[in-house]
């Protein structure tokens, strides 16, 4: 578990019995939901989803729908390919969200434990394209010590937090149908109820035929908003496993 002290100051991670001892005493609150953190009050492993593969869906069917307009008789639109220009150093949409989502764990981490180095695991083989081209770019914003395989593994944690990309939703404002026209009109706000999409609450219903915990409207207690992922607890497999 990720301890803080009261100042937010990363400390070294305890073990799940000691940081419910700590907060069964009153010594400790819940920082955060999940992962889960506590801060002081008196004085485990991540593995990230990336969500590549839906970017890259979702650019060439917009593309599509943008051909598509082009070659129907409607009023003429030029390609525009001719007068765009990459920078140095550009990446695909899908393999610069790699990156990010990395250096953004990569932060948390560091606000919530003292990190000291970052090792970077090699991905399976299937993936082995989008590393190479993301490789050397995570290593120059990570400036890690180590960016591939690792010689040796000193300790394998029992379990992993699985960490899996899933946006804060859209900004499209239709749905289009099969032919790239829209056929839907979408709600131009996110939350409804004082909940949106991704919160994660619990409704305990303390009598009646519903009794206990549910997903519902009623007796909702929010216990953490939306960040953009979704979070699920493995065992952790054998060495080398994807």
């Amino acid at each position: 578990m990720f301890v803080l002290n009261k100042h937010g100051t990363p400390l070294q991670p305890n073990t799940p019995a000691r940081a419910r001892e700590l907060l069964r005493h009153g010594r400790a609150v819940v920082a955060r939901h999940t992962p889960f953190v506590i801060r002081l009050k008196d004085r485990t492993a991540v593995e990230l989803a990336h969500r590549g593969g839906r970017l890259r869906d979702k650019l060439t069917a917009r593309a599509a729908y943008r051909r598509g307009r082009r070659t129907r008789s409607l009023r003429y639109r030029a390609p525009r390919f001719s007068n765009r220009t990459r920078p140095k150093g550009w990446l695909a949409p899908s393999l610069r969200h790699r990156v990010d989502t990395t250096m953004s764990w990569t932060t948390r981490l560091a606000r919530w434990a003292p990190v000291r180095a970052v090792h970077v695991e090699k991905a399976p083989l299937r993936d082995a394209a989008a590393v190479n081209a993301t490789r050397w770019a995570l290593w120059r914003t990570l400036d890690a010590l180590c960016v591939g395989q690792l010689d040796t593994i000193t300790r394998t944690p029992a379990r992993v937090l699985a960490v899996s990309a899933a946006g804060r939703g859209s900004y499209s404002r239709t749905c289009p149908d099969k032919y790239g026209f829209p056929r839907l009109r979408l709600p131009r706000q996110k939350q409804f109820f004082g909940y949106r999409t991704g919160d994660l609450a619990s409704a305990v219903v303390p009598t009646g035929k519903k009794t206990g915990t549910h997903t519902g409207r009623k007796h909702f207690r929010l216990i953490q908003r939306a960040d953009g992922y979704a979070y699920t607890a493995r065992p952790e497999g054998p060495a080398g496993t994807p």
